[in-house]
């Protein structure tokens, strides 16, 4: 017959060992994130085919239309004006 004392006692085990699990698959996790940023930094940027355009910036596409990036920001915003990007 199991007492109250026991069955708070397992309780608790069972919690510290449901943590421990849980803190161990946090650690792999992050381990496997870092080793995926690692790989990803390691790559060399993709080659750019001949018939590729750079996009302009838009402080490069600001100077272009000859108004102020902000402005162009603001053109970004939906809803302000009709914009294709």
């Amino acid at each position: 017959m199991s007492t109250l004392k026991d069955d708070a006692n397992k309780a608790f085990l069972d919690l510290v060992i449901a943590f421990e699990q849980f803190r161990q698959a946090w650690e792999r996790a992050l381990a496997e994130q870092e080793a995926a940023k690692t790989e990803l930094s390691a790559r060399p940027p993709p080659p750019q085919q001949p018939n590729q355009r750079r996009l302009l910036t838009r402080r490069e596409a600001a100077e272009y239309l000859g108004v102020a990036p902000q402005t162009l920001a603001w053109w970004h915003v939906p809803g302000s004006i009709p914009c294709p990007w």
